[in-house]
């Protein structure tokens, strides 16, 4: 995989960083929301860059047969693909090796692949409308 896919977030299409302190779910590619809302939503990114969203939309992935939806997620073409742990409320994350597994109260909603540098990537196909 290239620096500047890493750079942005895509590991390939339908491959969402799960992150724990994000705010808001966010997406680099309009073509994966639905229900797409015109909006003006100031955000600050990581390291403190500020920046301004203009769209809006549910992001529905299909992850191990299931759809999960994620409503409000914001587009901007130089976000990471991102699902943010905050907007999911409270969930648990439990480790083993390269995989994690989050779940909110007793269901298991992602099973993820962590990589080297510690991050963890929901594999998903982009359900578009």
């Amino acid at each position: 995989m290239c620096d500047k896919s890493r750079k942005v977030g895509i590991k390939r299409k339908g491959s969402f960083q799960f992150d724990t302190g994000t705010s808001h779910h966010t997406t680099n590619q309009l073509d994966l929301l639905r229900d797409i809302q015109e909006i003006n939503t100031p955000v600050e990114a990581h390291g403190g860059k500020k920046s301004t969203c203009h769209r809006k939309g549910i992001l529905e992935l299909v992850h191990r047969g299931k759809v999960l939806g994620h409503k409000e997620c914001l587009y901007n073409p130089s976000f990471s693909n991102l699902i943010s742990g905050q907007r999911l409320g409270d969930h648990d994350i439990k480790a083993r090796g390269s995989m994690a597994t989050i779940k909110i109260g007793k269901k298991v909603v992602y099973q993820v692949e962590r990589d080297n540098q510690g991050g963890m990537w929901i594999e998903g196909t982009p359900r578009i409308a």
